[in-house]
């Protein structure tokens, strides 16, 4: 059987607003892809006790949220390294940052008269990292909508939720002091225009150009800029739940497209400390806005 030579390098898991668990994660890219990453939004607790068998690699990662100018952009962090003490407390800084927001534009949801129910919320949750996602598919389970693709314009727009506190170039400074890598996630061609630059001056060392949820126009835009910096590219299938269609595995990337400086790793702990063993997956419970 030859060995697998796909890689998926941004994934989601129940530990944010992803459908499966990190265990489900690792299962379904075993004998199919040959590297993986998850990239939870603001969390690396998908990496806590994660068994990871014989045949795969997984590269440790995270999803930041961030801000330059007038964007919300996202940056994934790589730690070929893995993830320390110190990389775990930070993304802590960044999980409570998003805690505080999400509950927060939940409880003037419910201030301006829409009755989200708390226990609809939880039911979505299921104890990960809350997202606005999981306020809209709660909205919905409510039967306050038929659809979530509506309610980020209608509802859950920034009047409501705060804009993360993160700046995407303090991010880039962070992760590079944790021997880290931080490549752009799905860019827009017009945010690579406006605020490119600044995040290339800032140290950026790469582009997700191989994003199954990027536009051609986008993904064309994501590589003129790569070459024109001098930058690395990485990819994913930004997977958040499996359909008939899109299942983990189905959407991968040729290891030699990706930045050989993300591929340079062992087949270490994820978390190479010892206080973690055992620690469970998701451990947070969601705390009820009254």
């Amino acid at each position: 059987m030859n060995r697998p030579s796909r890689v998926d390098l941004h994934l989601h898991t129940r530990c944010s607003d992803g459908m499966l668990s990190p265990a489900e994660v690792v299962a379904r890219a075993c004998g199919v892809l040959s590297c993986i990453s998850i990239c939870d939004h603001d969390t690396v607790a998908a990496y806590e006790a994660l068994v990871v068998p014989d045949g795969l690699r997984v590269l440790a990662g995270v999803e930041m949220t961030c801000r330059a100018e007038n964007h919300n952009l996202h940056l994934l962090a790589y730690f070929p390294e893995g993830l320390d003490t110190d990389i775990r407390d930070w993304i802590l800084t960044l999980e409570t940052d998003r805690r505080e927001r999400v509950m927060a534009g939940v409880t003037r949801l419910r201030e301006d008269g829409i009755p989200l129910a708390i226990a609809d919320l939880e039911q979505e949750l299921q104890g990960g990292v809350p997202c606005r996602s999981h306020v809209a598919r709660a909205l919905v389970r409510g039967g306050l909508a038929a659809t979530t693709r509506p309610l980020y314009k209608r509802w859950l727009g920034a009047e409501r939720f705060a804009r993360p506190r993160l700046e995407a170039t303090d991010a880039i400074r962070r992760v590079h002091q944790f021997s880290g890598l931080v490549f752009w996630a799905h860019p827009a061609a017009v945010q690579l225009k406006q605020v490119g630059r600044a995040l290339a001056s800032a140290g950026l060392d790469g582009v997700e150009c191989l994003s199954r949820n990027s536009s051609p126009k986008n993904r064309a835009a994501a590589r003129a800029f790569a070459e024109d910096h001098n930058l690395g590219s990485c990819g994913g299938s930004d997977l958040h739940c499996e359909t008939p269609r899109a299942r983990v595995g189905t959407f991968g990337v040729d290891e030699d497209l990706i930045d050989p400086r993300l591929m340079d790793f062992g087949k270490s702990a994820l978390i190479n400390s010892p206080e973690t063993a055992g620690t469970p997956h998701c451990p947070r419970r969601l705390q009820r806005a009254e």
